[in-house]
């Protein structure tokens, strides 16, 4: 296509009609100036340049663009304001996924490929799509821990279009929250984040993501209940923010807003059976897991020293309170106990929030980092008592050798190459007497493959389930032990 070249004109004034002389006939000299050609009445003339004046003036109409009626100040109501101010922090995800071909290795597939020529790769691609949200000028994105699981790559889309690899700062499994980071010059449109502790239910509320691709799509409902336990994946979570606004997939990390275009929560799942049911985590624990990672790219177990279980119908009778109404402390240590905390107090709040169940407690105590402070408010006999416990850094070995009674180190890699010795695992290096591990007959020397459901790798890898054993406080503990070759099952009441 050929653009062409059109001169500046006074403005106000159509372009000028150039003249067309026709060849073969040259001009008349003796013609009047308002006669037209030769042989023309001038009243025909006079209505030929008419004509050429008005099609020269609709080609300049028509070349000049229209201009746009500004939208009513009345349509530019809250909602457009909110996502007008927000809606550029809100990106699009695509992580890429190498996959293990689980065929290329079959006899049969060797067979043909043999027979027919190599085909097929022993890996292959998969891409998903998510959403995210810029909480950093700097280039930080907060985004759910199930959109980027076990991506070879990542890459963002921003508003504009344009794309970046983006780094993986940290993960929080437990939470489903990861935080990205891309490598940018300029500042980027961030998000503010709000809180979602003064939530209300019946609020308005809008979430931006890219619903199956579809970048930067919107939808409006309200928030339609708080502190909502539901499922993300095959994990299990206690404190959703519940809305009807329209999530689908590909919503997962985006943005969930209130009317003051501020971040609530991370958009993180959905009921596939219903409609209009929707969950987000609430931005005050997602901002607590985002510095966590920040900081130290994972995030730190808290640790109080208080182990509760809900009052049962008899409990609660003795002590005079309502079944449900709180939790009773069965043991205080380490900074509970330096508190004040004392077993057989009753917590009723945990920083403002009621706490009826235990997975109330654990949502209080995971909201806050190491370092932090949790006020609780007790029944202690009979009277009501306040106290504030300082929040730390959970103690691993300390904590294993007092409540599991056991202390772990690595497999010795020579160890290893024996045939009686797992290739995997931890080994016990001491034996609390009158301890759990005691009282159950392991002793050094054992080595520990498997503690609840999950395998262990190593020290690490044991270490990170003791805060989620010390949340859950079963009666009694399940692990697989090896001894002379042999996996033993076996379970122990921790103290």
């Amino acid at each position: 296509m050929s653009h062409e070249r059109t001169d500046p004109t006074p403005e106000g004034l159509p372009a000028r009609v150039p003249t067309v002389r026709r060849r073969g006939r040259p001009a008349n000299p003796g013609q009047r100036p308002d006669a037209g050609p030769a042989g023309m009445h001038p009243a025909f003339s006079l209505l030929r340049s008419a004509t050429a004046w008005l099609v020269a003036g609709c080609s300049v109409l028509a070349a000049a663009p229209m201009a746009e009626a500004a939208p009513s100040p009345a349509r530019r109501n809250e909602v457009v304001q909110a996502v007008e101010k927000a809606g550029p922090a809100v990106v699009n995800i695509s992580a890429e996924r190498r996959v293990r071909n689980p065929f290329y290795d079959d006899p049969w597939s060797q067979y043909f490929r043999d027979f027919f020529g190599e085909r097929g790769t022993p890996e292959r691609v998969q891409n998903s799509l998510g959403s995210g949200v810029i909480v950093d000028p700097a280039g930080y994105i907060l985004t759910n821990e199930h959109v980027i699981s076990a991506a070879s790559r990542v890459r963002v889309t921003l508003l504009d279009g344009r794309e970046f690899w983006a780094d993986v700062v940290g993960t929080a499994e437990d939470a489903d929250l990861a935080v990205l980071r891309i490598d940018v010059k300029e500042t980027l449109p961030a998000v503010k984040l709000g809180s979602s502790d003064d939530l209300m239910v019946g609020e308005t509320v809008i979430a931006i993501g890219n619903p199956f691709g579809f970048s930067n799509s919107v939808t409006r409902g309200i928030v339609s209940a708080l502190h909502r336990p539901g499922r993300s994946g095959e994990r299990l979570y206690s404190d959703f923010i519940q809305t009807d606004a329209a999530i689908n997939p590909g919503n997962s990390g985006g943005a969930l807003l209130n009317i003051d275009a501020e971040l609530v929560g991370i958009n993180a799942a959905i009921v596939g059976q219903a409609q209009g049911i929707g969950f987000a985590i609430p931005v005050d624990r997602a901002r607590a897991i985002y510095k966590e990672l920040v900081q130290y790219g994972e995030v730190r177990p808290v640790y109080v020293g208080i182990e509760v279980q809900e009052l049962d119908d008899k409990t609660a009778d003795d002590l005079g309170l309502r079944p449900g109404s709180g939790l009773l402390v069965t043991a205080a240590r380490g900074p509970a106990a330096e508190a004040g905390v004392r077993a057989g107090d009753v917590i009723l709040k945990a920083d403002q929030q009621a706490t009826r169940s235990v997975a109330d407690f654990g949502t209080a105590v995971g909201r806050r980092n190491v370092g932090d402070t949790i006020t609780l408010e007790i029944e202690r006999g009979g009277r009501p008592v306040s106290l504030r416990v300082p929040t730390r850094e959970f103690p691993y070995r300390d904590w294993a050798f007092q409540a599991i009674g056991i202390e772990v180190e690595e497999i010795p890699p020579a160890d290893r190459r024996r045939r009686d010795v797992p290739n995997e695992g931890v080994v016990i290096s001491a034996v609390r007497p009158g301890g759990p591990a005691d009282r159950r007959g392991l002793r050094a020397g054992d080595y520990i493959i498997q503690v609840l459901d999950v395998g262990i790798g190593g020290v690490d890898g044991f270490n990170r389930l003791l805060p989620r054993i010390a949340s859950l406080r079963r009666g009694s503990l399940f692990m697989r032990v090896v001894r002379d070759g042999r996996i033993v099952p076996l379970s122990l009441r921790l103290d």
